[in-house]
Formats: structure tokens, sequence, C-alpha cells
């Protein structure tokens, strides 16, 4: 499809959400070769179109262990991320249960981790924080999103720095 047909169809639900009063949802997947850390929308398959489409988007990835749930909202602050796992104990009632304190623990402490490396005027890049704390990579981008999202770091071109 390309990208003037895609426009097309996204004006053409848009008209449909404001004519009947309906919300409209798109099912869409992340490229491969998405890379970590950027902003999850970012990732998407194809037009940037897609993306901005959502007035409230949901992404759902998997990682070693668990699969993530996180959020974007065009007049809102993201949500902390939920960590899900997929129980199957009989293929009658698969489902998926939010697992989310331990992971909530780990990520707070990485948080303040990355806080303790970064005093007041000192600039890191992403990878060299990586170095330091010895932390996969997508962990990191999550603890560096949450910490942007609170206020307490920006990304400035030389890396990440403290606010405040």
């Amino acid at each position: 499809m390309t990208r003037t047909t895609l426009a097309k169809w996204l004006a053409y639900f848009r008209s449909l959400q404001r004519q009947l009063d309906l919300s409209v949802l798109l099912v869409h997947h992340r490229r491969k070769s998405a890379a970590g850390g950027v902003a999850a929308g970012q990732g998407l398959r194809g037009s940037g179109d897609i993306h901005a489409f959502g007035d409230s988007n949901l992404y759902l990835r998997r990682t070693r262990d668990h699969l993530i749930l996180s959020s974007e909202h065009r007049a809102a602050p993201a949500a902390a991320p939920v960590y899900l796992d997929l129980v199957a104990t009989n293929a009658e009632t698969t489902h998926l249960e939010v697992v989310a304190e331990h992971r909530e623990e780990m990520r707070h402490g990485l948080e303040e981790q990355v806080l303790d490396l970064l005093p007041q005027g000192t600039v890191l890049t992403r990878a060299k924080l990586r170095d330091s704390l010895a932390v996969q990579n997508e962990r990191l981008g999550m603890a560096l999103e949450s910490l942007e999202r609170a206020g307490r770091l920006c990304r400035t071109p030389a890396g990440w720095q403290r606010v405040n």
C-alpha cells in the first residue's frame, strides 16, 4: 500500500469516527529491525501516518521473560508499562496475567542507579550508561523513557543529563 493510499484510508476512518461518534481501532505490527529504546510508535512498519493517526496508542512487545504493554496518548502522559505473562495451563483458559509488581521494583531500582550516574551537569551517552550499569539495552531504554516522562532526565545531542 502506498503512503497516499494509506493516508486516504486513515482520512476515511477519521471521517467515520467523527460522523458516527465512534472509536476506531487499528492493529498494526512493528518492523523486525526496530531499534531498541526508540519510542514504540517510531518502530511501526511503514508510514509514520499510522503513528500520527492514533489519539491513544497501545504497544505490545515481547522480551525474553514477559510481554510489555506500553501506551502513548495525544492529550495525556503515558502510563507506566504493564508487564504480562501468557498463562496457558489449559487451552480453554489461556489468558494474559499482569506481573507488574516485581518488574516495577526492578525498573525503579534501575532508575535510581541511572540518576546516581548522572550528578548535576554530567552528560552520558546511552552506550556509556549501559556499559556502566551492565544492563540490557531494552531495560535501560524503559528506565530512560520513564525518567524523561517524569521530568527527571532529558536527552541532549550529547547524551542524557539530569534535570534540576
